[in-house]
């Protein structure tokens, strides 16, 4: 939740999902940034990222939407977010959000309706509701 939209627009920025990893990483067994656990003090400033992202993404949406997961994937903080008005359907609301994981800011995110088009479902021209 929130008190005030933020006037400043969402801008995405573009997602480097290669990770270069070097023969000497490899043969050492040197675990995965991305099997690290997030600490409470990350997942708190994951927190303020999803609610700053939404004030500005989805202004009118305050109280909508709830964090359901941070999990790490390629050296971001993935947030999972569904509705919390539709709870006993199968069929919710998502959004995908991708914070930096040393900046924690949020960077990305695809919705449902954008998920549907990658997928081949809709066309862009369509809105899944």
């Amino acid at each position: 939740e929130w008190n005030e939209p933020l006037n400043k627009a969402f801008e995405k920025k573009e997602i480097n999902i290669n990770e270069d990893i070097t023969a000497e990483q490899a043969f050492s067994l040197e675990p995965s940034p991305d099997t690290f656990p997030i600490s409470k003090e990350e997942q708190a400033e994951c927190i303020k990222a999803v609610r700053t992202f939404l004030a500005q993404k989805y202004s009118k949406d305050t109280g909508k939407w709830v964090l359901k997961t941070l999990h790490r994937d390629h050296g971001y903080i993935e947030a999972i977010l569904k509705t919390n008005e539709q709870e006993g359907c199968g069929f919710m609301d998502k959004i995908k959000v991708f914070i930096d994981a040393s900046t924690f800011e949020a960077i990305n995110y695809i919705d449902k309706k954008e998920m549907f088009q990658v997928c081949g479902i809709l066309n862009p021209s369509q809105t899944a509701s």
